[in-house]
């Protein structure tokens, strides 16, 4: 039988319960009610709507406060998704089972000195990715591990 989402949600935050006195303790009991507000979102496929629970349901509402349905829902190879003033994301395009879509790689800092996170593999399109968002201003390049999804475009960059 197809639900709709609130009962769904609903059937979830009471699926815990043992017993309806135990339920009906709870639901008697003073608490903050969490928000269950869809998201708008752009994706390849045109325009999505996120629910809490859903993988971009966050990066989404932090990227679009107003939910006017412009932030994308999906990690695309090769774009760069401005995280904040300071922070940009770049994905490799390296998709696998461990690496998802994609290896991110990281630019901290605008407008001066850039610092990369996990420069990624060596992958000509990602290495001439992020030194076209970086310019000539890398100063740092920081390696959270050595696994080839991560480091080897240290060198290049």
């Amino acid at each position: 039988m197809q639900l709709v989402f609130p009962t769904i949600k609903t059937l979830e935050s009471i699926a815990g319960f043992a017993t309806a006195a135990a339920l009906m303790a709870f639901a008697r009991s003073p608490r903050k009610m969490p928000t269950m507000a869809p998201r708008s979102a752009s994706s390849r496929e045109g325009r999505k709507l996120l629910v809490p629970g859903d993988y971009a349901y966050a990066e989404v509402g932090k990227l679009d406060p107003e939910c006017r349905g412009t932030a994308s829902c999906e990690i695309i190879p090769g774009n760069t998704v401005r995280l904040s003033s300071r922070v940009r994301r770049i994905t490799a395009p390296n998709p696998g089972f461990m690496t998802g879509p994609g290896t991110n790689t990281y630019l901290l800092g605008d407008g001066g000195d850039v610092a990369v996170i996990d420069p990624g593999p060596a992958i000509d399109a990602h290495v001439e990715a992020v030194l076209a968002e970086a310019g000539a201003r890398i100063r740092w390049i920081l390696v959270t591990h050595t696994h080839m999804d991560h480091s080897p475009a240290a060198a290049a960059a």
